[in-house]
């Protein structure tokens, strides 16, 4: 995979982001998340990354093909961080991860993947695709982060 790298991303205004999370209902995320404007997507993430209920997963797997590789990298988080949530997802996440740390051509974005793949919970299945990712990746930063996580997932199997 190329070292390609998204721009530095411009500071965003917290306010902003919390009066957009008030406003929106759970029915609203789909529209939000078809909006054209990056930054209105990535409030709706926000708000989703704590909030999501079941009608919201396919929004979320849907945004991990956004265009805006900030808006694919916190959509990752979204579905990756399950201290964030109130309950499980349903959808795969280690499946939804390890393809966008295979795939995405932005180097940033399969590394926010491969670190929350190695926080998910111990088993094989997350041990193979991080041990096929530090056959591919050469970033130093990136093979610090898969070996982070190879090192949680030690003895499984």
């Amino acid at each position: 995979m190329g070292k390609e790298i998204d721009p530095p991303s411009p500071r965003i205004d917290e306010n902003e982001i919390q009066a957009t999370n008030r406003r929106m209902k759970s029915t609203d995320s789909a529209a939000g998340l078809r909006n054209k404007d990056w930054q209105s997507r990535m409030a709706t993430l926000e708000r989703l990354d704590h909030h999501a209920t079941k009608q919201d997963e396919s929004a979320l797997v849907k945004a991990l093909s956004d265009r805006s590789a900030r808006v694919r990298r916190l959509a990752a988080h979204a579905i990756g961080c399950q201290r964030c949530k109130a309950g499980p997802l349903s959808v795969d996440v280690v499946g939804l991860l390890a393809k966008l740390a295979r795939r995405d051509p932005v180097l940033r974005v399969r590394r926010v993947a491969l670190h929350l793949l190695g926080t998910q919970m111990k088993s094989l299945r997350v041990r193979r695709s991080l041990q096929a990712a530090l056959r591919r990746e050469t970033d130093p930063q990136t093979r610090f982060v898969i070996t982070w996580g190879l090192s949680r997932h030690s003895g499984t199997r």
